[in-house]
């Protein structure tokens, strides 16, 4: 059976940095999930790195408006200190 665009996702694994893309239930704690403009996330996880990043969280959360998120890593946290991500939501 062929696999949806949703059933696979590009991860960072090994020393070299090189992507691979995996089924999203062989994923394991401490993947690097590489995500994009309107991907819907796999699984619970933590924005390393983002730029003007939000999420559509109405299907986890009910609430209408769209979630600013940002990275561990930005210096702006204490504007936006969300970064987690919700899985089944979508990245706009």
């Amino acid at each position: 059976m062929a696999k949806s665009k949703e059933d696979v996702v590009p991860v960072f694994r090994g020393r070299e940095g090189a992507t691979q893309t995996i089924n999203t239930d062989d994923l394991v704690v401490g993947d690097i999930i590489k995500l994009e403009s309107g991907a819907r996330i796999p699984a619970d996880c933590i924005a390393l790195e983002a730029t003007d990043m939000a999420a559509d969280e109405s299907a986890m959360t009910g609430e209408p408006e769209q979630v600013e998120k940002s990275s561990v890593n930005q210096s702006n946290v204490h504007h936006h200190p969300n970064p987690f991500l919700l899985a089944n939501t979508l990245i706009l």
